[in-house]
């Protein structure tokens, strides 16, 4: 605590309270009388065999007799949790966090993430696992193996359902907690939450950040100490501060107004001068370079799932031929979606297969989309950049993700000895954006199942307005 602020002397919720006292003998029978006459008014007498007394490890066992004799308690060892967070006064040790990762396990599993599909695991992270260690994290600052092990249940469980999978991990968990726009899914980093947490305690204790080598004048306490007749006091400035510090003040903050007395705090990151804790999280997040591509993946109303696979497609992270060829497994290749005698790649099975061919055709020609010559990426991304009307867009933007999805269907459900037509796929494809202009217009009364019909229909839709009579 810096050394101005008020000392405190005791902590106290509901029925659990700390007492801060020295081991004087003096003191500890005040405070044993304050207890005894509380006792006396209220008839609420002190659970002496609940308290505890708790001293340094070093101390000597003439002042712990002392101590337990005045009290009537008797010693316990730290760390000690209130209000479910460890208080201890050595090294931050695993033990002391244990509960809170027993507590994640125990969550984890009483879910059935084998019936859960990626999506619905996906919310249960972000709603329920990363919430658990906010109000820790709210108050203390863990070590960074605690945060790491809580972030390796949380991606056990996204990529296998399952505390302790060994399923493969498509992409590492720093990279998920990304924003959506940088390539991620919108996971919160727990390092990331708590250094914005940590430097809302920061900014209660008015600490600030010096140069290890700077001297602080405690005989100023106030700024306008550092003024003269309403302007900055140059000499004292540059008396007190390094160089760099004393140009920066002069020349971008105005000097205070006269009429104020005391210090005020001002978060510059929010144009209130508050602090809080979404613009710290903003500034102190690791981040990456925003890209419209990353951002156009993900479609308001178009099932998570779907939209997560066309993530895995965009960042080749499918375990087909040419991936595992990467990661250095060479094995005979089976081709499933077709007769031909050619590599399970990421192209051929989203593009140039005779059923992709047709069916990245049949949507794109009728969307004025030329297929000839274009690659999967290409033809995604003319999708997503096509000239069409704005209630059009967020459909072409949906397109690709069916189309890959529905091909991946295909291809599983042919590995596994079920045929599955060209023509079904198209069809698939059509009630998936048949389904996604009824969720995003709910307004449409008959949305229909035909690509060319659905076009048309959106092309011309004009929204209902809702009319009330007032009387």
């Amino acid at each position: 605590m810096p050394k101005w602020s008020p000392k405190i002397n005791h902590l106290a919720y509901a029925d659990d309270m700390i007492i801060f006292s020295s081991s004087d003998e003096t003191s500890l029978m005040l405070i044993m009388q304050v207890l005894n006459a509380y006792e006396a008014a209220s008839v609420q007498l002190v659970n002496k065999t609940k308290s505890a007394v708790y001293l340094h490890h070093l101390t000597v066992m003439e002042v712990v007799s002392k101590v337990e004799s005045i009290t009537g308690i008797h010693r316990n060892d730290f760390p000690i949790i209130y209000l479910g967070c460890p208080i201890f006064y050595a090294r931050r040790n695993l033990e002391y966090y244990q509960p809170l990762i027993t507590k994640v396990m125990d969550k984890l599993q009483s879910w059935q993430g084998k019936l859960l599909s990626v999506g619905g695991s996906a919310v249960l992270i972000s709603h329920v696992l990363q919430s658990m260690p906010m109000h820790l994290l709210s108050v203390v600052n863990p070590p960074n193996y605690v945060i790491n092990r809580l972030h390796k249940l949380f991606a056990q469980f996204f990529w296998s359902s399952s505390v302790g999978g060994t399923s493969r991990h498509w992409a590492s968990w720093n990279t998920l907690c990304m924003p959506v726009e940088e390539g991620g899914i919108g996971f919160r980093s727990l390092h990331d939450v708590a250094k914005a947490l940590f430097s809302k305690l920061w900014s209660w204790g008015t600490i600030f950040l010096v140069p290890q080598d700077f001297g602080i004048d405690e005989t100023v306490q106030n700024v306008h100490e550092v003024t003269l007749y309403g302007e900055w006091d140059v000499d004292k400035l540059f008396e007190m501060l390094p160089e760099d510090l004393a140009v920066h003040i002069l020349e971008k903050i105005k000097p205070p107004s006269p009429q104020q007395i005391l210090d005020m705090p001002c978060w510059m990151l929010e144009t209130r001068g508050y602090f809080s804790v979404k613009s710290s999280w903003d500034y102190t997040r690791r981040r990456d370079e925003p890209r419209t591509t990353y951002r156009m993946i993900w479609v308001k109303g178009l099932p998570f799932k779907i939209a997560f696979f066309i993530w895995k497609v965009w960042k080749a992270k499918l375990p087909l031929d040419d991936f595992l060829k990467r990661v250095g497994y060479c094995m005979p290749s089976k081709y499933w979606c077709c007769v031909q005698p050619d590599e399970e790649s990421l192209q051929h099975l989203f593009f140039r297969s005779e059923t992709a061919k047709t069916t990245w055709k049949y949507f794109l020609s009728r969307a004025g989309i030329a297929v000839e010559g274009l690659t999967l990426h290409q033809a995604i991304t003319k999708c997503w950049t096509a000239n069409v009307c704005l209630r059009l867009k967020p459909v072409m933007q949906a397109l690709p993700s069916c189309v890959v999805w529905e091909l991946w269907k295909r291809r599983n459900s042919m590995k596994y000895g079920d045929a599955v037509t060209t023509s079904r796929v198209i069809y698939q494809v059509s009630s998936n954006l048949q389904a996604l202009v009824k969720v995003r217009k709910p307004g449409m009364d008959m949305v229909p199942h035909k690509w060319q019909d659905l076009l048309a229909m959106m092309e011309n839709f004009t929204p209902k307005l809702k009319v009330t009579k007032v009387m």
